[in-house]
């Protein structure tokens, strides 16, 4: 390969680089915190869902539908906590 053509290669590449690491701005969240509260609210839920269905033959509706709660509720217990402690740090 020619020097003009790895010139030519190498500068595209910084230049990707460079504009990668003005979208990714260090600190920046990478979504918005809508969608992380949608995404999380809709995890929880299904991970409450799947707890309950899998434990209602052993246990019985109500005591899985605790279970599950508490699976699906720990989901946002760690996420404040996350926050928490972030916020302690900074």
């Amino acid at each position: 390969m020619s020097n003009s053509k790895k010139n030519k290669s190498q500068a595209g590449s910084r230049k990707q680089e460079e504009s990668l690491e003005k979208q990714l701005k260090i600190g920046e969240p990478w979504i918005e915190r809508s969608a992380g509260m949608k995404w999380l609210l809709i995890l929880s839920l299904i991970t409450a869902g799947y707890i309950t269905w899998q434990l209602e033959p052993s246990l019985g509706f109500w005591e899985a539908l605790l279970w599950g709660l508490g699976f699906g509720g720990s989901l946002w217990l760690i996420f404040y906590g996350m926050q928490w402690f972030r916020k302690l740090l900074r």
